[in-house]
């Protein structure tokens, strides 16, 4: 269940690098709003708060609820967060306004939970081949995460997006065919059949200037 996390913004006038830069410094953070029912329009948020959102957040494509000036507040989704590659500080966020009785799509982590059998007894190897799952559903229905059970996979066994149990509301619109997890077979080491056959035909090392029994027991009785 989606929940409603404040965040407050004002309007951003100034446009541009030079403006952008600038907000930076005093940190805050440009980002800009649009969806079906409004013109885009260019908003500053506060860098700290922000932040503080994102870092105890599972999915960054939240629901939010935008503060503006004279008490007024827009549902919006975060659809895109840019960092800085080095510093991985927040440079740039794409806000999309909902509606709370339109459903949005959106992408949701998934998340594996259980020890499988065929790793537990068979020795198997689980591998997740998809991270996260495109959806539909009602802003309210909007998962942070979803998790699936792998407990039951043996090896061999896959689990597929038509097998997830989803949230009520949530609709998967990823291919209803593509696999989410498999248990792969053991690895094992094994030796080729030249190095064998080597192992098999290789000697001892020879102890060159080993003296005989005999000239051992001539020298203690000399």
């Amino acid at each position: 269940m989606a929940q409603h996390v404040k965040l407050n913004a004002e309007k951003r006038e100034a446009v541009g690098r030079s403006a952008n830069r600038k907000l930076r410094s005093l940190d805050l953070v440009p980002a800009v709003i649009y969806g079906a029912h409004c013109e885009p329009e260019n908003l500053q948020l506060q860098r700290k708060p922000l932040e503080n959102l994102m870092n105890h957040a599972t999915n960054e494509h939240m629901l939010v609820d935008l503060q503006l000036e004279g008490g007024k507040s827009r549902p919006a989704l975060i659809q895109s967060v840019q960092h800085d590659p080095i510093t991985t500080s927040i440079l740039h966020v794409d806000l999309l306004e909902v509606s709370m009785k339109e459903k949005i799509t959106s992408a949701v982590p998934l998340e594996a939970t259980g020890e499988p059998l065929g790793v537990k007894n068979q020795g198997g190897i689980l591998e997740v081949l998809t991270r996260e799952l495109d959806i539909e559903c009602l802003p309210n229905d909007l998962p942070d995460v979803i998790h699936f059970d792998v407990s039951e996979l043996k090896v061999g066994d896959s689990l597929h997006v038509n097998q997830l149990k989803l949230p009520n509301g949530v609709t998967a619109l990823s291919d209803s065919e593509q696999a989410v997890a498999l248990v792969a077979e053991p690895t094992v080491a094994v030796e080729s059949e030249d190095e064998e056959a080597q192992g098999a035909g290789a000697k001892e090392p020879e102890v060159l200037n080993e003296k005989s029994d005999d000239e051992n027991k001539e020298e203690k009785e000399s």
